[in-house]
């Protein structure tokens, strides 16, 4: 016999007992058919508290004790009164139908709490699923929660390879006397683990309704490990896309944006082979001409490998504290020929400071912002190269007067491969732009662009002053004529 129902067999007597006592003491105030009510009172106590094995003795006890201590002759079960059999029969007839639909209410009302809380333990689950990635971090919350709902040991084994299932759903015995179970994970027509659950020995093994309960836990955490199979494979396939797009794209543009110049080198040359009689002038320009083809295929090649460094991290900044000016003339000095058809204005203040930076990456921002202004703009139109301080941050601005961007566009401009829609356009692959921004980003700045009133855009930059200057190095020693090679003369 279970503790439980023992328990609800003590409170009975207990409960009929009190009831006794009571109308024990109302006897003499009362009539003797009131005293039954109070007996019924205790019925219904009983049967909201316990199972119908209690409230039936305590209807039982119930008639029996009104019969021996308040109906003559008292203190015996004999009955004078025939009447009186009557009214035990009622009595008890009544306090059964009272204890029955007593403990049908609070069976409907244990029912509601499980479901409430098992919908809550369900939710709960749910929620922290829902919230979970990992396949191991998955089978973690789903070991924990049955551990917690079901009170007992479980451990969950997950499949190494997408298995199809055979069959649907199911929840095997693996050892019932000992009330062990396991349950497949099985979703989207794939088994992706079991789930092992035992009882705990001073337990009984698990009734159906929890059984099918475990299910229920079951069939939510497969159908997570289904979402991480499936947001695997999505993302597998939109990197799969995205190669093939980044394939085709570079494959697309190396074979428009190399053929042209490799054309050109190939005809010079072959040219400068086949006439060595041609006139010095023919022969500069065509030696030029290779010079500035080969430059534009080692610019095309540079910016692509230093995007894929960019990219994979290999890059390390070697920041150190450079006037920006000196960058500016560098730049400038490098690109002095191609500048020829494009007035440049420089404008930095007199008070610029140092900023932190690396040099030789920073230089390759600049000269790719010059380049891409030649390269985009017609010849004739100026070119504005300005520097400012706003706050912390060192602001380098580049305009041009050429077509401007579309609409849409300012952000575009920085995205791999990209290449503007505007007319005029010049040669590249577009990625000058964005090994700009990788570069940037890698100081901790920002760049964007900007059309400016009146026709063209503006590239700014930032670069953020942090830190503080270095010192100044020490002055060389002073020459002393009686010091020759380190010795006294």
């Amino acid at each position: 016999m279970k503790r439980q129902a023992r328990l609800g067999y003590v409170w009975a007597v207990a409960v009929t007992g009190a009831c006794t006592a009571l109308d024990a003491a109302l006897f003499a105030h009362v009539d003797p058919a009131n005293l039954v009510m109070v007996y019924l009172a205790g019925v219904v106590f009983v049967a909201t508290r316990h199972d119908r094995g209690a409230a039936g003795l305590a209807c039982v006890l119930s008639v029996l004790s009104y019969d021996f201590f308040f109906v003559p002759p008292y203190h015996s079960l004999a009955v004078a009164d025939t009447e009186y059999l009557l009214t035990f029969s009622i009595m008890f007839a009544v306090a059964m139908v009272v204890a029955s639909l007593a403990d049908r209410v609070r069976r409907q009302a244990d029912a509601a709490t499980e479901r409430e809380r098992r919908t809550a333990a369900l939710y709960a689950m749910s929620r922290e699923l829902a919230s979970t990635r990992g396949a191991e971090r998955l089978a973690e919350v789903l070991k924990r929660h049955v551990e917690q709902v079901f009170r007992g040991e479980a451990g969950v084994r997950l499949a190494p390879t997408r298995d199809a299932v055979p069959g649907g759903p199911r929840v095997a015995d693996d050892d019932p006397a000992e009330g062990a179970l396991r349950v497949p994970l099985d979703a989207g027509g794939r088994l992706h683990g079991e789930l092992r659950f035992r009882v705990r020995a001073a337990d009984r093994p698990l009734p159906a309704e929890e059984r099918a309960f475990l299910a229920t836990f079951a069939a939510q955490a497969a159908l997570a490990l289904e979402r991480e199979v499936l947001a695997g494979d999505a993302a597998e396939c939109r990197a799969q896309a995205e190669a093939e797009r980044m394939r085709n794209t570079l494959l697309r543009s190396i074979s428009h944006d190399l053929r042209t110049p490799l054309a050109s080198i190939k005809g010079s040359s072959s040219l400068l082979l086949r006439s060595p009689d041609l006139d010095a002038r023919v022969r500069g320009d065509l030696i030029a001409d290779i010079e500035e083809e080969a430059d534009y295929i080692a610019r095309m090649v540079t910016n692509l490998l230093e995007l894929t460094r960019l990219e994979s991290g290999a890059v390390r900044l070697r920041k150190e504290w450079v006037p920006v000016e000196e960058l500016v003339g560098a730049v400038t000095e490098r690109l002095e020929q191609r500048l020829r058809a494009h007035p440049l204005t420089v404008t930095l203040p007199a008070e610029l400071p140092a900023a932190p930076l690396d040099p030789t990456l920073i230089h390759k921002v600049l000269l790719n912002l010059l380049e891409n202004a030649v390269e985009h703009t017609p010849a004739g139109t100026p070119v504005e190269l300005s520097a400012s301080v706003v706050e912390s941050e060192v602001i380098v601005a580049l305009a041009d007067r050429g077509p401007g961007l579309q609409p849409g566009e300012e952000r575009r401009v920085f995205d791999k491969f990209y290449r503007t829609t505007a007319e005029g356009r010049g040669r590249g692959m577009g990625l000058g732009l964005t090994v700009c921004e990788g570069i940037v980003r890698l100081h901790g700045g920002r760049i964007w662009a900007e059309n400016r009133p009146g026709g063209g855009v503006t590239f700014r930059f930032s670069l953020p002053l942090v830190g503080e200057l270095p010192p100044p190095p020490p002055p060389p020693p002073a020459f002393d004529p009686l010091l020759v090679g380190g010795e006294a003369r």
